[in-house]
């Protein structure tokens, strides 16, 4: 996963896993503003609020950045293997 180049994919510097396999971790790039289900909490709390709607260019710069990162994943660019990713949902979204 390190290897991976693509700007819409959080890049991995490194990981561990305890030699009794019970911890592990991953050292990746600081993506500063959370995930996308934090966001969506919030958004939703701000139009029970007041009325206010997500931004439709908002959602369609980030669907844009999701399927093109997905599909360089599917693809096996870079002269890697192809990469499935299992568990896609608002809280795996990172925001920066």
């Amino acid at each position: 996963m390190s290897s991976l180049s693509h700007p819409n994919i959080t890049k991995i510097y490194s990981w561990y896993i305890t030699p009794d396999r019970k911890e592990g971790g991953i050292y990746m790039e600081y993506c500063d503003q959370g995930n996308l289900e934090d966001w969506l909490n919030v958004a939703k709390q701000t139009y029970e609020q007041d009325g206010t709607q997500i931004d439709a260019e908002f959602v369609l710069h980030v669907m844009e950045g999701l399927t093109s990162a997905v599909a360089y994943l599917h693809s096996g660019l870079d002269g890697g293997k192809c990469v499935i990713h299992r568990d896609i949902k608002p809280a795996n979204i990172f925001l920066s």
